[in-house]
């Protein structure tokens, strides 16, 4: 067997070593914790679908997580037994949940594995609980369509002890995934025909990982229900000496494999998996080494290591240089674990300090990042703040890949958007670190602007309010939100609550990929968990908000590029619609089961499946005769599992005489507004009051009189230079204009989006029918002054607040 290192392209080096050992318990070494751990050989069995070419090597490659999927695996070279199979023995601690997947080098590249779907394989699952026989089958080594034989598993996964329903569960087979929706249900298509281990897992270790073998049989189903024991949490104190001979300067973090410790359990920008932002931090002792008390589930396999970055960048070294990762089942009991970094250094013996002047008009709870280019833009890393408006940060490693790196600051690791002027946007061209100039090592850098940040001004004149029915002051937050921006969001929830909302709308995503109805799932790091959703509520609940939910869905595409491309068949529509009638119901039992009083549904982004549903550009969506009692039913279905109020959200159009009779059976019409309200790119504000009062006379008013359902507006509308005319002079809708521009500094309009609230904010005071007006498109992680639908620190905010508050006297 041949062991081989690599990260990325690059080579680095660094493993756990399991000590062969009967029982399961620690002892202490030279004032390091080593746990005693037991071996098992595993065989991994691998069967390809085509032969290797000539000359070509089958790698076995074992991935670091903490470190980065992409950055520091372990490559063992397989050994073949004949032209389609392969095979290596592996010893593995028992306990160990594996992580791996497989490579194929040729001269000129290394190829990873693909799976059934077309997707690069993230990783493939095992618990090693014995010796054991594994066999795995390599569908594909590119993104075209599988041609083999193929079937399915799908079952039911509960707890153990209450057989309650467990959402939110990783299901695992041959290199696919899924998670269980809210009835704790799961399915897998397209698994090629064989025997493989099927393996469950709860991302924060709360429950016990599961694993099985399933047999998967030509075009036929294979059912596999099971229960998943509660895992007891336990109380685990690090203790940590830094380097003796190395001055720690910075941040200590715990960089772990745990879902809320920032484990996304994907690859994010650069190949890391695991956010430093969300990190633990270690705490300073009088003695100078540093502590963190974490609760942890027993049994975890916890892979975990020190840095005062994140996983890759000043993460720290064994003394040869490889990076270090530790593992620890976790035991049973509360457990005090004693640990020595031996170095932060992979090479080299002096760190860069980097010192930040901000400017002062900087928002005073901001946090600062830095971002490291290396080879491509890793995720920015905090920095320290000194004072008011000084930060800093030493960087340490891995110096061998950073020099000539580039590097930039950004505020609230909204790096791409919210920059140092100087540096800006998504692959804005940074500063390069030459470490071959010693005047290098210590850089002062005085940041003059940030990119999108200066004072919102709009000359807004007191009315007089009338009498009016507008109960609903909604905030809707951007379906984009995604795990990054969960370290920042609170205070931009604070300022929608001082803006004078009540209603703060989630917007809860599953990842539509591409146009495969197979991979309408949840997918981490992108789509939120459940757990995240109980930390935005129990904050908004602080800020005096009221929470609905709207899940939508999130394109890997575009919008219009995924309608466009989607089959669109009668067969293709019946999966589609129960995937997202999955969707739907699995955050209304959330909602239910959490207090929440208010549920969306429908809405612009999956408007071609209303009844004869039409696609961006008109054309007709192909959608089958009884959709209209798809939505019936489904509208149905919520209510068995729902108690509070059901929203429709349905885009405005002209055509609003044409609507589903659906509508009569839920609570509030939605009505999403971002149809032309000037032909002109600098239209005043009473051409955009005479034109939204005859949106809201004609088409709006005509659901109501319809349907006599309260109206709320869902006001989008982005601060882009003709956001008034719908984006006209850009041959695009605004929607489709920025869903497919990263120019998110440019052609900014403020005014002309404060103008449109305004208008349509004093058009619909005026209307008893309108019960709630909405800001859709909010980020509350950051104020910036960018051209998308977000109204933080704009002067659309200003007119918003103003409205608000005087509607709350």
């Amino acid at each position: 067997m041949k062991k081989i290192r690599f990260t990325s392209s690059l080579i680095l080096i660094g493993l756990l070593i399991g000590l062969l050992s009967s029982g399961c318990s620690s002892f202490n070494f030279e004032g390091e914790t080593v746990q005693k751990t037991t071996l098992a050989e595993t065989v991994f069995e691998v069967t390809l679908a085509e032969p290797l070419n000539e000359n070509e090597i089958l790698y076995l490659e074992m991935l670091d997580e903490v470190t980065g999927v992409a950055l520091n695996p372990s490559r063992y070279e397989m050994e073949a037994k004949d032209d389609y199979s392969y095979f290596v023995r592996i010893p593995m601690v028992i306990g160990s949940l594996v992580k791996y997947r497989y490579v194929r080098q040729g001269t000129d590249a290394n190829i990873i594995e693909h799976d059934t779907n077309g997707n690069v394989v993230h990783y493939r699952l095992n618990v090693i609980k014995k010796p054991a026989i594994l066999k795995d089958f390599i569908a594909k080594w590119n993104s075209k369509k599988y041609e083999g034989k193929t079937g399915e598993i799908s079952g039911f996964v509960y707890d153990e002890d209450t057989e309650a329903p467990l959402p939110e569960i990783m299901v695992s087979i041959n290199g696919l995934r899924t998670f269980t929706s809210s009835d704790g249900y799961y399915e897998l298509k397209n698994v090629p025909l064989g025997e493989y281990n099927l393996v469950a897992l709860e991302p924060d270790g709360n429950y016990k990982a599961f694993q099985q073998g399933a047999v998967i049989a030509e075009n036929s189903v294979t059912p596999a229900s099971f229960g998943l024991k509660a895992a007891d949490m336990v109380q685990v104190t690090f203790i940590v000496t830094p380097p003796a001979n190395e001055v720690t300067q910075g941040d200590m973090r715990f960089i772990s494999n745990l879902y809320s410790q920032g484990n996304t359990y994907s690859e994010k920008d650069g190949g890391i998996s695991v956010l430093a932002s969300q990190a633990p931090l270690l705490k300073r002792l009088d003695n100078g080494d540093y502590s963190v008390t974490l609760d942890v589930p027993e049994n975890f396999d916890l892979r975990y290591k020190f840095s005062l970055g994140d996983g890759f960048i000043n993460a720290e070294h064994a003394s040869n240089g490889s990076y270090r990762v530790r593992q620890l089942i976790v035991p049973g009991k509360n457990s005090k674990i004693y640990n020595t970094v031996e170095s932060w250094f992979s090479s080299g013996k002096e760190p860069v300090k980097i010192y930040l002047t901000i400017p002062e008009y900087t928002p005073e709870n901001d946090v600062v990042s830095i971002q490291i280019n290396p080879f491509v833009w890793m995720e920015p890393i905090p920095m320290v703040k000194e004072s008011d408006y000084q930060w800093s940060f030493t960087l340490y490693s891995p110096q061998e890949y950073l020099n000539n790196a580039q590097f930039r600051f950004c505020r609230n690791f909204q790096c791409g958007l919210a920059d140092d002027a100087q540096t800006s946007g998504k692959n804005g061209t940074g500063f390069v670190l030459n470490l071959d100039d010693p005047n290098m090592y210590t850089i002062n850098y005085a940041l003059e602007t940030w990119a999108g940040l200066a004072q919102a001004n709009y000359p807004l004149q007191p009315i007089a309010i009338p009498t009016n029915n507008i109960f609903i002051k909604g905030i809707e937050i951007n379906p984009n939100f995604d795990k990054k921006d969960m370290a920042t969001y609170k205070w931009g929830l604070v300022n929608a609550a001082v803006s004078g909302a009540n209603l703060l709308v989630l917007s809860p995503t599953w990842t539509f990929r591409e146009y495969s109805t197979s991979g309408i799932t949840l997918q981490t790091g992108s789509d939120l968990l459940y757990s995240d959703y109980d930390a935005i509520k129990t904050f908004s609940g602080e800020a005096g908000l009221t929470l609905g939910m709207y899940p939508q869905p999130r394109f890997e595409t575009s919008t219009s590029t995924y309608w466009y491309d989607a089959e669109k068949s009668f067969n293709w529509w019946q999966d589609w619609f129960t995937r997202y009638e999955r969707f739907i119901l699995h955050y209304a039992d959330y909602a239910e089961i959490h207090g929440i009083q208010t549920i969306i549904i429908g809405g612009s982004e999956v408007a071609p499946a209303f009844p004869n549903g039409k696609l961006p550009n008109g054309n007709s969506a192909n959608t089958p005769y009884d959709m209209a009692d798809k939505w019936s039913a489904l509208i149905d279905d919520i209510r068995s599992h729902f108690s509070g109020q059901l929203f429709f959200a349905l885009p405005y159009s002209t055509n609003t005489e044409d609507v589903p009779n659906y509508l009569s059976k839920v609570d509030a019409l939605y009505i999403e507004l971002n149809t032309a309200l000037s032909a002109s790119n600098s239209p005043t504000l009473d051409e955009l009051k005479i034109r939204t009062s005859s949106v809201l006379d004609s088409g709006v008013y005509n659901l109501y009189a319809t349907f006599q359902k309260p109206v709320i507006i869902a006001l989008d509308y982005p601060s882009l230079d003709g956001s008034a005319s719908n984006c006209l002079n850009y041959s695009n809708s605004c929607q489709e204009y920025l869903q497919t521009n990263d120019t998110l500094l440019k052609y900014v309009d403020q005014e002309e989006q404060a103008m449109i609230y305004q208008a349509i904010f004093e058009e619909s005071l005026t209307r008893s029918w309108i019960y709630g007006l909405v800001s859709q498109g909010y980020n509350p992680s950051v104020k910036v002054l960018d051209n998308s639908g977000s109204i933080y620190g704009k002067s659309a905010e200003i007119v918003l607040s103003y409205y608000f508050n005087a509607l709350s006297q």
